[in-house]
């Protein structure tokens, strides 16, 4: 199915502590005010645990991938009216939100992206998310200038991304090519090395 989801770019602040405030006020306006569910996405477990540290709501959902019963409650729970969940961005993956009529009616799903998302596969997951099953829905992505992928609208940032990765994979070339080299090839004065053993995807991710 189709999916309506309307996304709105913010200005991520450099401090973790303005951070957690930005995100604070997106939960105000969409969860207690809109009453919609929420689900935040972190890049990181540590990030995650810190923001559930500094927030003051009950019964906040948390998908960390650690332990299952926990987990399948959180995802149940975050189809439900004015529900937080606090998660990681691969946590989540491949969760899929099958949200209560109620939800559905005061404007969907609401998702929060405050870090930067290192793979845009990850990046896109996490957008349609908000849209499943053709349902509407919302993201608030924070982006930085350093953020060469969401810089422009988001169905141009595949386009970005790759500049951005042929960017990175000439760097490793000129300074650190036996990572892409083949086993036991160490030519490193030859500027035509390809990757052997990865692709970009994996060189990105290092």
């Amino acid at each position: 199915k189709q999916f309506n989801v309307y996304i709105y770019y913010k200005y991520r602040p450099e401090k973790i502590d303005d951070i957690f405030k930005k995100v604070n006020e997106e939960i105000t306006n969409e969860l207690i005010q809109n009453e919609r569910p929420v689900i935040v996405i972190w890049d990181s477990k540590y990030n995650a645990e810190k923001f559930l540290q500094s927030i003051k709501l009950q019964n906040v959902g948390y998908i960390f991938g650690v332990n299952k019963i926990s987990d399948e409650n959180a995802i149940k729970n975050a189809s439900k009216l004015k529900q937080l969940t606090i998660t990681t961005s691969s946590a989540i993956k491949d969760v899929c939100i099958i949200l209560q009529e109620e939800a559905i009616l005061v404007g969907g799903l609401h998702i929060v992206i405050p870090m930067k998302i290192h793979n845009i596969r990850s990046l896109e997951q996490h957008v349609t998310m908000a849209g499943r099953q053709g349902q509407n829905g919302s993201v608030t992505i924070f982006k930085s200038n350093d953020d060469l992928y969401i810089t422009t609208p988001f169905d141009q940032g595949n386009e970005n991304l790759d500049k951005l990765q042929s960017i990175f994979i000439n760097d490793i070339k000129r300074h650190i090519p036996w990572i892409i080299c083949g086993p036991n090839i160490y030519n490193f004065g030859n500027e035509n090395i390809l990757p052997f053993a990865a692709n970009y995807s994996d060189i990105f991710n290092i």
